[in-house]
């Protein structure tokens, strides 16, 4: 099915807008390169072959920038549809639950429609490419697309006028993120907190992406505060990753969880890393004399 947004005025206005961003914004053009590195590793990561390896990386960055403009393109139009109509709460809504608020909701609107909304000609072209070359590389590409179609789609929603955001109260004690968020960890993994005491915090980590609509657990991080001999305060930082989870993802995810954490305390911090395969919630029911 063709696409049913088709106003020209909109299309101008996107690329336009996006134009202007990669000319003039310092902060956008890192974000598109984090991007880029982040799923060129994943296709790299499948195969040592170094023809296939020059086709990603001379492909990656046109793919990642189509996909972004075509979420923010179908987003636009979304968000101009005078027959959608948002509710006032959705504006005020933080950052991380927005953009699981957008996932949520571009995939209802368009479940019972046969159009597509994150097919793009150049993505989908390397996506077939990738299909000849690499085992799983179609199935990654396709990730690839939805993933940054919807953050493309997040950006013109938080980019829009209306949208306030919202600040949240009494998270200071909290030295992993925000305790009232969806903290993102990266383009695929969201981290919450659970649990919370005065030498203690911990956090559950989720998949999110079209392979995991319902937001799947795959770990959780847990910081703890000791005292040593000298009465001076270090942390051990435990990290629990599901094998779903490829290793060299699991370091760069431990990486990242820790730079959230003020220097002061990641001088004095030991992180322990655990591959987990499964967890199971137990409860004791009796007690045993």
């Amino acid at each position: 099915m063709s696409s049913p947004f088709t106003n020209d005025a909109i299309f101008n206005k996107v690329t336009n807008h996006l134009r202007d961003k990669y000319e003039k914004d310092i902060f956008f053009n890192q974000e598109i390169e984090k991007l880029t590195t982040f799923y060129g590793r994943k296709l790299l990561a499948l195969t040592n072959n170094e023809n296939v390896h020059e086709i990603i990386e001379s492909s990656i960055s046109n793919v990642i920038n189509s996909q972004l403009f075509q979420g923010y393109y179908v987003m636009t139009n979304i968000l101009e549809d005078e027959e959608l109509d948002f509710k006032d709460s959705v504006w005020t809504l933080s950052k991380g639950l927005a953009r699981n608020h957008i996932r949520l909701m571009i995939d209802e609107l368009f479940k019972d429609t046969e159009y597509n909304w994150i097919d793009n000609e150049t993505a989908n072209a390397f996506a077939l490419v990738m299909l000849n070359e690499l085992e799983k590389g179609f199935e990654i590409v396709e990730g690839i697309k939805y993933e940054v179609a919807l953050y493309g789609a997040y950006k013109a929603f938080i980019e829009d006028s209306r949208y306030k955001g919202t600040t949240t109260e009494n998270a200071t004690d909290f030295k992993l993120g925000d305790p009232f968020d969806l903290n993102y960890i990266n383009h695929q993994i969201y981290m919450t907190a659970t649990n919370y005491a005065e030498q203690n915090e911990m956090w559950d980590l989720f998949l999110t992406g079209r392979q995991n609509q319902d937001n799947i657990w795959c770990g959780n991080a847990h910081l703890s505060t000791f005292l040593n001999e000298e009465d001076k305060n270090f942390y051990i930082l435990s990290i629990n990753l599901s094998n779903v989870i490829r290793v060299e993802e699991k370091m760069k995810l431990a990486e990242t969880i820790s730079k959230r954490l003020p220097s002061e305390i990641t001088d004095v911090l030991q992180i322990r890393l655990y591959h987990t395969t499964e967890i199971e919630f137990l409860g004791l029911s009796t007690k045993e004399d």
